[in-house]
């Protein structure tokens, strides 16, 4: 009978082949979770105004398949692809930093 690997053990093993440092790791995580959290933004932007994929394109002047990439996190959107989505939506976008001393700077994006 074949012994079954445990979760633990497979990604025990895929760390001990990665090469890369603990902190190109983080940041490798940090972006990949920046790509699947503006695709659910994307997402909810899109269907909260009630549109298909074709139509949210049509409105930006870009493809279906435009779309479903930054949806599926295949692909992250720069500021000014953001700004068409939030024009095309009707959303409010904005962009906030927040400093360590407290202040915060708020960019309108789109809409």
């Amino acid at each position: 009978m074949t012994e079954r690997t445990t979760w633990d053990e497979v990604k025990a093993n895929q760390a001990a082949r990665d090469t890369r440092s603990a902190r190109e790791r983080d940041a490798h995580r940090a972006a990949v979770s920046l790509r699947f959290d503006v695709a659910q933004l994307v997402h909810d932007l899109r269907t909260s105004a009630g549109l298909t994929q074709r139509q949210l394109a049509d409105r930006m002047g870009t493809t279906q398949s435009v779309i479903s990439r930054l949806e599926q996190a295949g692909r992250l959107p720069t500021l000014e692809m953001l700004r068409r989505i939030a024009v095309a939506t009707g959303a409010d976008l904005r962009l906030l930093a927040r400093y360590a001393g407290g202040a915060d700077t708020d960019v309108a994006i789109g809409a």
